[in-house]
């Protein structure tokens, strides 16, 4: 069950995206290969674009093909990756809110508008269809997990993994590239979580670990990439794993600075993971966004 609870979620994020797509794809574009003129509208649009979309590695897979087409330039392209590095962190929003009781309401009101003959309508009820069965393979996942609880076997698994760093990250990392999705991995963090398998502060190693896993996708457009688009690539990979070697030497200061953050109100377990992973991708960013010119300097001699 939980390996159908998976397989409907990576479906329902295809759907939520693709459907999305459909309904702005020319604007994405447009808007992409227009705002890069500065780097506060870069990562703006690189934001909103994962946002609509609801995937980092389908908005930088776009940026690349921009590049390839001369669209685009590496220099201004570097904006909208980090934009998209932070954006890609809504659907662990998504995933906290509990509303599992609701997704056959939302699967229902979706399927209804799905009838319309007005194209936009019919694009939107597929739309809501998909986040109702987003919303309902979270609760079958749950329900799998529920059901391991009882489970010494995988519960002292879980434990032995946990409690090294070092392990932690390279499986969020491996597990996410066979995945192919960093917000599928983050979710079944959040699930294992709820269930009692994980604290938050040994799912933060994981979180890093699903941080540079994600950078796999953009490598196998590399082959096929022109000398600027493979700038690109080599820039999303690096910039993300030093960002995840830099969290790590201070991680125990990131876990206060999360602890003070969740602090402000009585989040779920589920929210305090999600916003573990979304402080790590803006304080990336943030530390990154006074040395773009030196890096842009550091590529240009390529």
């Amino acid at each position: 069950m939980l390996i159908g609870g998976i397989c409907l979620f990576i479906y329902s994020i295809d759907l939520m995206s693709k459907n999305l797509e459909y309904l702005s794809q020319e604007k994405i574009k447009r808007r992409l290969t227009s705002a890069t003129k500065s780097t506060g509208r870069g990562l703006f649009m690189g934001f909103i674009s994962t946002a609509i979309i609801q995937s980092s590695s389908a908005v930088t897979i776009l940026t690349i093909s921009l590049i390839n087409a001369r669209l685009l330039s590496f220099e201004n392209s570097i904006a909208l990756v980090l934009g998209s590095n932070v954006a890609t962190t809504i659907t662990s929003f998504l995933v906290g809110i509990n509303i599992e009781n609701v997704s056959s309401v939302i699967m229902l009101f979706g399927v209804i508008l799905m009838f319309s003959k007005k194209d936009r309508v019919h694009l939107a009820g597929r739309l809501i269809l998909a986040i109702g069965l987003l919303f309902f393979s979270l609760y079958i996942m749950s329900l799998s997990i529920l059901e391991l609880k009882d489970s010494p076997v995988f519960y002292e698994y879980v434990q032995r993994v946990s409690d090294s760093f070092l392990i932690s990250l390279v499986v969020g990392c491996l597990l996410t590239l066979v995945l192919q999705s960093s917000s599928l991995f983050v979710a079944i963090l959040q699930v294992l979580a709820m269930a009692g398998f994980l604290s938050l502060k040994n799912a933060i190693p994981f979180i890093f670990g699903a941080n540079i896993g994600t950078t796999f996708d953009s490598f196998f457009g590399i082959i096929h990439s022109k000398k600027e688009g493979k700038k690109l690539i080599h820039f999303h990979f690096y910039f993300n794993l030093l960002t995840v070697i830099f969290f790590s030497i201070f991680s125990n200061s990131f876990y206060k600075l999360v602890l003070a953050v969740i602090s402000i109100a009585s989040f779920n377990i589920k929210i305090q993971i999600a916003i573990a992973n979304i402080l790590f991708n803006i304080l990336g960013v943030i530390l990154v966004l006074p040395f773009l010119k030196q890096v842009k300097r550091y590529y240009a001699r390529w």
